[in-house]
C-alpha cells in the first residue's frame, strides 16, 4: 500500500463517521497519520534511474523548480549538493549532469517539546 492509498483510507474513515464529536483523540491521531505521511511521500528520494521523468515540479508557473537536494556521480561514489531543474532547458544547476536522485528539502522547523504527565 502506497503513503497516497493509506491516505485515502483514512479520509474515507473520517468521511464515514463525524470522529471529531464521538472519539476527539482517535480524530487528531489520524489527522497525525495523514499529515506524517504526506510528509513522507514528499521529501522521499526520487530515483531517476528508475523514473527518469520524476523532476521537481516547476514553480510559479516558470521554467525552474526549488532547490532540491541531489545524488552526483554513481551509487558507489556519489556526493550531494543542493541543485534547481530547469525544464525549459532541460539541465540541472549542477556543474556535472549526472543527477541520479533528488529529494525535496525539508524546511526546518523548531519541534515541540513533549510534556508528560
Amino acid at each position: 500500500m502506497t503513503n497516497n492509498e493509506a491516505i485515502e483510507q483514512f479520509k474515507e474513515r473520517l468521511a464515514i463517521t463525524d470522529y471529531r464529536k464521538q472519539i476527539p483523540e482517535y480524530y487528531e491521531a489520524i489527522e497525525m497519520a495523514v499529515d506524517a505521511l504526506k510528509k513522507a511521500d514528499k521529501y522521499k528520494w526520487h530515483d531517476l534511474r528508475k523514473n527518469p521523468d520524476d523532476l521537481p515540479e516547476a514553480i510559479g508557473g516558470g521554467d525552474e523548480s526549488e532547490y532540491v537536494l541531489v545524488m552526483i556521480g554513481t551509487p558507489e561514489w556519489n556526493s550531494w549538493e543542493q541543485a534547481y531543474y530547469h525544464h525549459g532547458k532541460r539541465l540541472w544547476s549542477t556543474y556535472e549532469q549526472n543527477v541520479f536522485a533528488w529529494r525535496y528539502i525539508e524546511p526546518f522547523e523548531e519541534e515541540e517539546e513533549c510534556v508528560s504527565d
